[in-house]
């Protein structure tokens, strides 16, 4: 899992082993407002997520 700003600057990396169903993450964020992209994979899928911190 990697979060990255808009310019493409990694801001947090985790790699997670084994998930279990309803299992959470904390992503520690900055204070500053602006766009941001969560990337999580997996061997055979990849999904993007973009947030938007006011």
């Amino acid at each position: 899992m990697t979060l990255t700003d808009i310019a493409g600057h990694a801001l947090f990396e985790h790699q997670i082993e084994s998930v279990t169903s309803g299992q959470q993450q904390v992503i520690p964020m900055s204070r500053q407002a602006g766009i941001y992209l969560l990337q999580a994979s997996t061997n055979t899928e990849r999904v993007t997520i973009k947030l938007i911190k006011p």
